[in-house]
């Protein structure tokens, strides 16, 4: 029978780390061998952030349309692939005070980062460590009574083999 309900994911729990930029990151040492090792104590809770829309990975690709007189379209090229996010951080903390760094000019922050997704009904995880440190810019700072958050601008780089992230996942309980 086609289709698996327990194949669909509805990650209603997740965590964004950043490493700590005053540890020399090994990945030997510093990305634990299964999903279910606890982390390195370097590996640095965000905190709490917005769980809707939770972070956004979009893909992103340049296509051209290659035509010729007789035939008009005969190939698309497809270049410069890449993937991005957002995230909105809820949480004031030593670790967003860093990202943000209020009192200088505002410019993006090179971090490795740890992001774990979690299904409680079928008790999925998942977790995805960055190959090669992120950059992360926090839009704004601002300071109001209704809280809405601080969005983050995620960018990723691959790495030489055009991987992005090591990523773990738990079976299904």
């Amino acid at each position: 029978m086609p289709g698996t309900g327990s194949n669909v994911r509805k990650w209603d729990s997740g965590d964004l780390y950043v490493f700590d930029p005053a540890v020399a990151f090994v990945t030997a040492t510093h990305i634990p061998t299964t999903v279910d090792a606890a982390l390195h104590a370097a590996w640095l809770p965000v905190g709490l952030w917005l769980g809707d829309p939770g972070i956004e990975l979009t893909r992103g690709i340049e296509e051209d349309d290659l035509d010729a007189w007789q035939i008009k379209r005969y190939r698309t090229s497809w270049t410069k692939g890449k993937l991005d996010g957002n995230a909105t951080i809820l949480e004031d903390n030593e670790v967003t005070e860093a990202l943000i760094d209020p009192a200088k000019v505002p410019g993006p922050k090179y971090r490795y980062l740890c992001m774990v997704f979690g299904d409680s009904e079928t008790g999925a995880k998942e977790r995805r460590f960055t190959k090669n440190k992120a950059a992360l810019f926090v839009d704004n700072d601002n300071q109001a009574e209704k809280v809405t958050g601080r969005p983050v601008r995620l960018r990723f780089y691959p790495d030489s083999t055009s991987t992005i992230f090591t990523i773990q996942k738990s079976v299904d309980a």
